[in-house]
């Protein structure tokens, strides 16, 4: 059943199918945002897959998913005066994945706010 803890596991797991399934049952789940003000999109960015011996290209499979279900490709998860802690900002200061954010800037994400 599509649920926000549902969907919280296939983000952690990189589970595309089901996160997608998810997000078909339910399109409710794509305006989600946790308590830190954080989309699906920006929990994605913020998991470092080599930690957890997951393929990198799962990541940008999961994205894919997420933007088409609606998803904003730059929108914040915190806003301290001018900086934003944006979806790429999550990758570069966190998960450090590097082909995930290739990915995100091909598709015309800002880098204005990365450390």
């Amino acid at each position: 059943m599509a649920s926000k803890t549902s969907m919280t596991n296939h983000i952690k797991r990189m589970d595309t199918s089901s996160g997608a399934r998810d997000l078909t049952a339910l399109p409710a789940l794509a305006t989600f945002r946790d308590p830190h003000g954080r989309s699906w999109l920006n929990l994605t960015c913020s998991i470092n897959l080599a930690k957890q011996h997951i393929d990198p290209l799962h990541s940008i499979e999961m994205a894919d998913v997420l933007l088409a279900a609606g998803l904003p490709l730059d929108e914040p998860a915190l806003v301290q005066g001018t900086w934003e802690a944006t979806p790429l900002c999550h990758i570069i200061s966190g998960a450090r994945n590097l082909i995930f954010a290739r990915h995100l800037l091909s598709l015309g994400c800002s880098q204005e706010h990365c450390l």
